[in-house]
């Protein structure tokens, strides 16, 4: 979750540890980010955080394979 900006810019969003803390309690084991949200946010460490601040790397995240970096 977040809020994009005209110019691709993934900005923080309000009530982020209440959504992060929901999204866990929902099963969610992955979670993609605003980076500043998910700085601040103490939940399950055993849900992997991702913190993006534009689309681009959104894309990458999505669609490169994990583990490593595409060729």
């Amino acid at each position: 979750f977040g809020e994009v900006g005209l110019a691709g810019e993934v900005r923080r969003v309000s009530r982020a540890a209440a959504r992060l803390t929901e999204a866990q309690r929902l099963g969610f084991t992955r979670i993609i980010a605003p980076r500043s949200n998910i700085e601040a946010w103490n939940g399950d460490p055993a849900v992997e955080r991702i913190g993006i601040s534009h689309v681009k790397e959104l894309s990458r995240v999505l669609f490169e394979p994990r583990g490593g970096k595409g060729k």
